[in-house]
């Protein structure tokens, strides 16, 4: 199985990113988009992984997110991977607690490093993808409208173990465990 770990989305902020979608459909921008039922924050790709792992995997993100606190976030501004200038994928951004998500990744995937993942090597980023382009293309022109754009506040409160089945028609995922971060904060 193509498995991946992400928080996902609660409804009003994939409601606001299809706005901003179709706002930028709109202006004349043509990718390949994110389905709405698809968008979620992912904070390690795994791979392809065998059925046997499963219950492990289950127990280390449990492990994870133990005693952390739910990690509030909004969805601000757009870029491009590698730029907007050259973008192939396109996102946006996160502001808010980041530097706490940024930790939850790093604990994640140091509990998924004994289970023989490895880190990655490039530095975490969080985002959210909206659209990919076959091609690259200078998305500056329509996404400077958006630069600003901001949504409602969100908290992220689970991690989820996701299946990742690709079909002609697109990828479609499916969830096979669930973890809530239940820690508290503390003044």
């Amino acid at each position: 199985m193509r498995l991946f770990v992400a928080a996902p989305l609660p409804g009003f902020l994939i409601e606001d990113l299809q706005v901003l979608r179709r706002s930028l459909q709109s202006a004349g921008l043509k990718a390949r988009w994110v389905p709405p039922g698809n968008m979620h924050l992912t904070l390690k790709f795994l791979g392809e992984v065998g059925s046997q792992q499963l219950p492990s995997l289950g127990d280390t993100i449990r492990a994870a997110v133990t005693s952390i606190p739910p990690i509030t976030l909004v969805a601000k501004g757009i870029g491009g991977f590698p730029s907007l200038r050259h973008c192939r994928v396109l996102w946006v951004g996160l502001d808010g607690e980041t530097q706490r998500l940024i930790a939850l990744q790093q604990r994640l995937s140091g509990k998924l490093q004994s289970l023989g993942f490895p880190r990655e090597r490039r530095a975490y980023h969080p985002h959210l993808t909206l659209a990919r382009t076959r091609l690259p293309l200078d998305a500056r022109h329509w996404t400077a409208p958006f630069a600003d754009w901001t949504s409602q506040t969100m908290t992220i409160d689970q991690l989820a173990l996701f299946a990742s089945t690709l079909k002609p028609t697109g990828a479609e995922y499916r969830c096979l465990h669930r973890a809530t971060l239940t820690g508290q904060i503390h003044p």
